[in-house]
């Protein structure tokens, strides 16, 4: 109930040299802190994070419930944005290699979860896949509080952000996912992204795809 983060991280530190599964049980979570890590060789503020190496293959975050009556739910703090500069964009769920370059064999799954924002006036990834090799995105939902017609969520607060590089046929897809209130629902990139039953409702833009760098710990924009 507090810091939630903290036992979910280890969790995720203890199996993921085995590509291993962490299985939140049903109920609500609670984030205070959204901590730096090392991403494609930059800084990354992250609350729950997947940091991986050439020693690491990954990890599978699932809710252990599949139904609305006991779902995963993951809420953040009233303080968790006080050690979020003006210019950072920090992510609930993400990760991927520390180290630049080609960093085939990483990645991560999330699973079952429900994912709320309490402010939209802070940027902000609700699930943030940019640097992973391969993952799924299975039954998951990011919703803004207060969301509603007519409302528009600030810049650069964004449901999902999907794949930038090559997978060589690694399975990435994205699944059964809903995002309400967000600047942008669905940040779309990567190669042989799958895409199936997506949802978006009250926000800003539903889809871009193609927007942030495509290349793993590269500064290439696309043309």
């Amino acid at each position: 109930g507090v810091n939630d983060e903290v036992q979910i991280n280890q969790a995720i530190k203890d199996v993921i040299k085995n590509s291993g599964t962490v299985i939140l049980y049903g109920g609500d979570y609670n984030i205070h802190k959204f901590n730096e890590y090392t991403i494609a060789g930059k800084k990354e503020k992250i609350a729950i994070c997947v940091e991986t190496n050439s020693d690491m293959k990954g990890v599978t975050i699932r809710g252990d419930s599949e139904n609305k009556v006991n779902y995963v739910n993951i809420h953040l703090s009233n303080n968790v944005w006080s050690n979020i500069t003006e210019n950072e964009i920090p992510s609930i769920f993400g990760g991927g290699s520390k180290d630049t370059g080609y960093v085939g064999g990483v990645g991560f799954d999330v699973k079952n979860i429900k994912i709320f924002i309490d402010s939209r006036e802070h940027p902000c990834i609700g699930i943030n896949m940019q640097h992973a090799y391969w993952g799924i995105i299975d039954s998951c939902s990011v919703i803004v509080n207060g969301y509603g017609q007519n409302i528009i969520p600030c810049e650069n607060l964004i449901g999902v952000r999907g794949f930038a590089g090559w997978s060589d046929g690694s399975n990435i897809e994205i699944k059964n996912t809903y995002v309400s209130g967000c600047r942008i629902a669905y940040q779309l990139g990567g190669e042989h992204l799958v895409c199936k039953q997506l949802g978006a409702r009250y926000n800003y833009t539903a889809y871009t795809f193609g927007e942030y760098p495509r290349l793993f710990g590269l500064s290439v924009q696309p043309e």
